[in-house]
């Protein structure tokens, strides 16, 4: 990579460097590490191809990169305004704006910005997400469900009604989402649901081995194993999805820092949690929309098991800060951070 990095670089000081070349030196650049590099490959990129779209991706990667994302909101809103007329660009806008708001715990705004980004991309002739909108649009009220509301019941009743809707089970292999849609089924607490839609895909793809999964595959399995606090299994099958996934440095990180709290393994889940936040890498809100969150709640947890009181607070406090205009849907959510809070510090006087 270092010596990639090298070619890029004295191509473009050669000057008459393809667009391409800039954003690979930008990519390359920021994962070793040289991020006052990259930022100066962006402003030549900037000062050669002056309104040149891919500019907007990677003013708008930095920012997340470095946990900006009010900078990044105000960038999103001003082109909400004044969209750049190129249909994949300002599509693919929408569904960062969605990122972004659910980093924040903007949940309407997510769902409101995914939905018309799924609008916009039929209007302008693209296919980015491929399943009927009934669908989508329940995916997206289940994991709110799940993942933000604690209400497994609302999300199994929003999949269930768009299964049916839709004729999921008549739905061409293209259209179906198995993997995705089981693992929100067993984060909701039916497994066996879960493991219904998981084999009916594993008889599409047909693995001969392991070897032959799928991170997604592998991914799928071990959601059902944390779900049944089967700690250790799951940790296997994440290790396998971090394994055949590539390119890709945080995927599965936040499901492996909470395999590791289930054994017990504190230190260890730190670290991972620790690396999740640490790793440079642009382009991260994709992960980091529906994980940053839980990151660092899980992370604050950890500091706590590990009588690292102080480390705990600033996690949650970071994550409170985070969700500083968040839907009122999350009040119970973060006064419950608060509250954790509040214990936290009152054990510790108590205890001096």
């Amino acid at each position: 990579m270092a010596d990639a990095e090298k070619l890029y670089r004295r191509s473009i000081e050669q000057g008459g460097a393809p667009t391409v070349t800039f954003g690979n030196a930008i990519q390359v650049q920021y994962q070793l590490g040289m991020v006052d590099t990259a930022q100066t490959t962006l402003g030549r990129f900037t000062e050669d191809y002056p309104g040149h779209p891919g500019l907007l991706n990677y003013r708008l990667a930095f920012a997340n990169a470095n946990f900006d994302h009010a900078a990044a909101r105000r960038l999103l809103d001003s082109l909400e305004v004044n969209p750049t007329g190129i249909p994949r660009v300002d599509v693919g806008l929408r569904f960062e704006q969605a990122n972004v708001a659910a980093i924040e715990g903007r949940v309407s705004d997510t769902k409101r910005h995914l939905l018309a980004g799924y609008d916009a991309q039929a209007e302008a002739g693209l296919r980015f997400i491929n399943e009927p909108r009934r669908l989508f649009e329940a995916t997206i009220d289940a994991v709110v469900a799940v993942w933000y509301l604690e209400d497994p019941n609302r999300a199994v009743q929003a999949l269930d009604a768009a299964m049916v809707a839709t004729g999921y089970d008549t739905l061409p292999d293209e259209q179906r989402r198995d993997l995705q849609i089981g693992g929100i089924y067993a984060r909701a607490g039916r497994v066996d649901r879960a493991r219904q839609l998981i084999a009916r895909h594993e008889q599409v793809e047909q693995p001969e081995s392991d070897d032959d999964r799928s991170a997604s595959l592998w991914a799928a399995h071990g959601t059902i194993s944390l779900v049944e606090e089967r700690f250790e299994d799951a940790l296997r099958e994440l290790e396998g999805a971090r394994t055949a996934v590539t390119g890709c440095p945080l995927c599965f990180l936040p499901e492996i820092g909470e395999g590791l709290l289930g054994t017990g393994q504190v230190d260890s889940a730190i670290a991972v949690f620790e690396s999740y936040l640490e790793t440079p890498t642009l382009f991260r809100s994709q992960q980091d929309n529906f994980n940053l969150w839980a990151v660092l709640l899980g992370l604050g947890e950890a500091y706590r098991r590990a009588d690292r009181i102080d480390d705990a607070v600033a996690s949650y406090d970071r994550l409170l800060n985070q969700w500083a205009d968040a839907d009122p849907l999350l009040n119970p959510r973060i006064e419950d951070i608060r509250n954790r809070i509040a214990g936290m510090v009152e054990e510790t006087r108590q205890s001096r």
